[in-house]
């Protein structure tokens, strides 16, 4: 798994973009900070096993059907195990439709893993062909709530100012090449105060968080 570490510089770099007057939460901004980045290379490194849904999904597929297609065999032989001479009878005979109904019931098993397995990728190739990068959403939401509810500072959809200065700092060092324009910024905080407004109800002045 992926992980990652501020250096000490980038821990002043985010330090210094915090208002003066909120510098002694530094110490809860770093927690969060953390927290929501070890949350996103968790969620990063689980996606990079998914790259190829298609090719996965259609090998678990197969699976699945040869897995019940194995069983149908099975279960058709007549005759599980040859009759030897010295064959005691019923007992051995119990004994030799109990070994093949284990091998039926690992079938079963494998299928249902396969079932499953597949679903997931199902999942994951549905997810990955939105516009919109879960996984970034999700680190960009936890950044907007350390700088509007941790910090209680002004949410805005200015491209400069505190709020970009402190964006970027936090982000930047992680995302690297990744890292949005700063004209995508707008939209980052638009839908989070579309997801945090009841329906219908618009923030004034298009900013969340502090008020007065």
């Amino acid at each position: 798994m992926r992980t990652f570490q501020y250096t000490d510089d980038q821990w002043l770099t985010i330090a210094a973009a915090i208002p003066n007057e909120k510098s002694k939460l530094i110490s809860q901004v770093k927690d969060a900070l953390r927290e929501a980045v070890d949350s996103y290379m968790y969620k990063h490194s689980i996606a990079k096993l998914f790259e190829e849904p298609v090719e996965k999904r259609s090998a678990w597929a197969k699976i699945e059907k040869q897995c019940a297609e194995l069983s149908a065999m099975i279960t058709s032989i007549k005759d599980w195990e040859i009759p030897f001479p010295d064959w005691d009878g019923p007992d051995d005979l119990r004994r030799a439709e109990a070994d093949r109904q284990s091998h039926i019931n690992f079938l079963m098993r494998l299928a249902e893993k396969a079932r499953a397995t597949k679903a997931y990728y199902v999942e994951h190739a549905s997810t990955r062909n939105r516009r919109i990068d879960p996984d970034r959403e999700d680190l960009y939401r936890a950044v907007i709530a350390v700088w509007a509810d941790l910090l209680g500072e002004r949410l805005t959809i200015s491209p400069t100012g505190p709020w970009p200065r402190f964006f970027r700092a936090a982000l930047l060092p992680v995302l690297q090449k990744d890292m949005p324009a700063s004209g995508s910024l707008k939209g980052i905080v638009e839908r989070e105060k579309d997801r945090r407004s009841p329906a219908g109800e618009q923030d004034q002045a298009g900013e969340v968080g502090a008020r007065g």
